[in-house]
């Protein structure tokens, strides 16, 4: 394989693993906790997603001690599963608002059998491309078109700490966005993912404002009935569907445990990220997933830190 092909794939790979829960539901939470500062939240999640991903590259919890290997290891594999149902969730709730459950199963149940049996290069980079194609198509028509000016104005809300916290919750676009292949290839990816999450929040604020995005359950459906452009709609659902899809498939291919063979690692996972999606809704599921998985990443730049100091 040329160097240029390897480049293309490996891009192509981080792409299509990032956007899921955190664009297509967390713009709303976050719109609630930043208000009309979303967009600056924006940069400090960048940061935070391109370091929690940097610090899985030294592997620093491969030497340390049992308990500490442990922590680590909860941490990941919780954050891990709170985002897969937060990604399971997301497409129910656009593909089958009315039964999300039922949705959220089916996805889980593709991605399953596509973890088990593998996916051709070819595919995510058809997927990237996908994805990319259905966000530039809903920015466009967003500001194709003047919003409706609310006949009360609503408070916008927003403070210095949201805007922290809508960073935190926003940095999970980005956990994705690793290919492998070096720090170089990952910058480039954060850059291509920061650009299209900046050009989406910024849609979605132009036609909904902080307010309005806040109270939506599905942002992105419901900026596009704004816009007057709902016949759009099922584009936007084949846009999520693959999203989520290649973004749960991430998920999945990166839980490894010793010992336990990848088939019935991925089912049991599988299993709980349906019932989870039962009973947990996505925004909640996205939180925990932040938490958890931010809390993993400081864990292992602490764990880097203390190494390096004991040499």
């Amino acid at each position: 394989m040329s160097e240029t092909v390897r480049r293309v794939d490996l891009a192509a790979r981080g792409v299509a693993s990032s956007f899921g829960a955190g664009l297509f539901v967390g713009l709303a939470p976050a719109a609630s906790l930043a208000g009309p500062w979303l967009l600056v939240s924006l940069a400090p999640a960048v940061v935070l997603g391109a370091l929690a991903v940097l610090s899985t590259s030294e592997r620093p919890l491969d030497t340390a001690p049992v308990p500490l290997r442990r922590i680590g290891f909860a941490l990941s594999t919780l954050g891990r599963l709170a985002a897969a149902v937060a990604v399971a969730g997301t497409f129910g709730v656009y593909a089958t608002p009315a039964r999300p459950a039922l949705g959220a199963l089916g996805l889980v149940v593709v991605v399953c059998a596509a973890v088990i049996a593998g996916v051709p290069r070819v595919v995510f980079r058809v997927a990237a491309a996908v994805v990319v194609a259905c966000l530039a198509v809903v920015v466009a028509a967003c500001f194709a078109i003047a919003p409706v000016t609310p006949a009360v104005a609503t408070p916008d809300g927003g403070s210095p700490l949201g805007v922290l916290l809508a960073a935190g919750l926003l940095s999970v676009c980005f956990f994705g966005t690793d290919p492998g292949g070096g720090r170089r290839r990952v910058g480039a990816v954060l850059v291509l993912v920061g650009v299209a999450c900046f050009a989406v929040a910024a849609a979605a604020l132009y036609q909904l404002g902080a307010a309005r995005l806040a109270l939506s359950p599905a942002p992105l459906r419901d900026v596009l009935a704004a816009a007057d452009a709902s016949a759009l709609e099922p584009l936007l659902v084949a846009g999520v569907a693959v999203a989520c899809a290649f973004t749960l498939l991430g998920i999945l291919r990166g839980l490894r445990v010793a010992g336990i063979p990848e088939v019935r690692l991925v089912a049991v996972a599988g299993a709980a990220t349906a019932v989870g999606s039962l009973f947990v809704p996505p925004e909640t599921a996205l939180a925990a997933a932040a938490v958890l998985l931010l809390g993993d990443a400081a864990f292992r730049f602490v764990a880097v830190r203390h190494r390096g100091a004991g040499r």
